[in-house]
């Protein structure tokens, strides 16, 4: 990445280390260890799917996986079954129920 700051020469480069940098454009989603609530994050800014808990626990549970060009249906169908959570989607909400503590 570069940037270009006011009353500077050239651009800055600057290392990005988000492994979902570009996922809105590949549409390819890589966690490890991540928390599920920077996975509803990324959900949100890739495809615009808003993601909810309903138990208070849960955003806390960790995600090692990675998917490719798969659908928000697909993604949440297999974190339910990894966690052992139902889920929901209704206009553009994914909704999990269920704990992985």
């Amino acid at each position: 990445i570069g940037r270009i700051k006011a009353n500077t020469r050239g651009a800055i480069k600057t290392v990005n280390k988000d492994p979902n940098f570009l996922a809105w454009a590949n549409q390819t989603l890589f966690f490890k260890n991540t928390p599920l609530s920077e996975v509803a994050l990324v959900m949100e800014r890739v495809y615009g799917y808003q993601v909810k808990f309903i138990d208070k626990t849960a955003p806390q549970c960790q995600l090692s996986r990675s998917y490719e060009r798969q659908t928000p249906k697909e993604i949440a169908s297999a974190i339910s079954e990894i966690f052992g959570f139902d889920y929901q989607i209704a206009d553009r909400t994914i909704t999990f129920s269920g704990s992985c503590l």
